[in-house]
């Protein structure tokens, strides 16, 4: 029984350890992908400027 309850608590410990990954993983997925788009953006935003010049 003792058995039982330490094996389930290991097991449920384990899930919230990969859910945790997976969403730590996740977070920087979208981080990336915003940080990519703003540095697009700001390419963009200089390429106008640059042409506003000439």
């Amino acid at each position: 029984m003792i058995r039982a309850i330490f094996l389930a608590g290991l097991l449920l410990l384990g899930l919230v350890g990969v859910i945790l990954l997976y969403r730590l993983s996740m977070r920087k997925i979208e981080a990336r992908k915003e940080l990519e788009e703003r540095k697009m953006e700001h390419e963009e935003r200089k390429e106008l400027f640059d042409d506003e010049d000439l």
